[in-house]
């Protein structure tokens, strides 16, 4: 035997938004959208950086090569370390900047907050990643280009 039960809906007076608190909601959102757009934004950045460090390494290889080697005799494993960090760093912030694959449904405000959070959060691991790798490459082509120099 099922019992039917009757709710009862109240409904509350609703007040009317005051300026100061529609400029909060406003602030709010305008906050977690630059959020979004800064984290892919210094992705996008750091890809190029990445890349340009590439081409200033090997150009500060061939400045510090002693005039009696070439770089053809110097290419070795420890030469092309520096190359592939870099590479590692772009892809960190390749993924970074690149938008999830999640599938957002609009009409669950969770879902879409939880999304959002999801994205800053890789976005930010993402980004301190791929600096640290950076810093890393940027390091050992130090170490490489004093360790010819002598």
């Amino acid at each position: 035997m099922e019992k039917s039960v009757k709710r009862t809906i109240t409904f509350e007076d609703t007040k009317q938004i005051t300026p100061h608190t529609k400029a909060i909601y406003e602030a709010g959102s305008n906050l977690l959208k630059e959020s979004i757009s800064t984290g892919r934004e210094y992705c996008k950045s750091m890809i190029t950086i990445c890349l340009s460090a590439i081409p200033i390494y090997i150009t500060l290889l061939q400045l510090y090569v002693p005039d009696k080697k070439t770089i053809s005799d110097i290419i070795n494993f420890n030469w092309l370390t520096p190359i592939i960090i870099y590479l590692f760093a772009t892809i960190l912030f390749l993924i970074g900047y690149l938008p999830g694959h999640s599938i957002i449904k609009l009409e669950l405000p969770d879902t879409v907050e939880s999304l959002l959070n999801k994205t800053v959060k890789r976005r930010f691991y993402l980004g301190i990643s791929g600096f640290i790798t950076l810093v890393i490459g940027i390091g050992y082509s130090i170490y490489i280009i004093t360790t010819l120099s002598r």
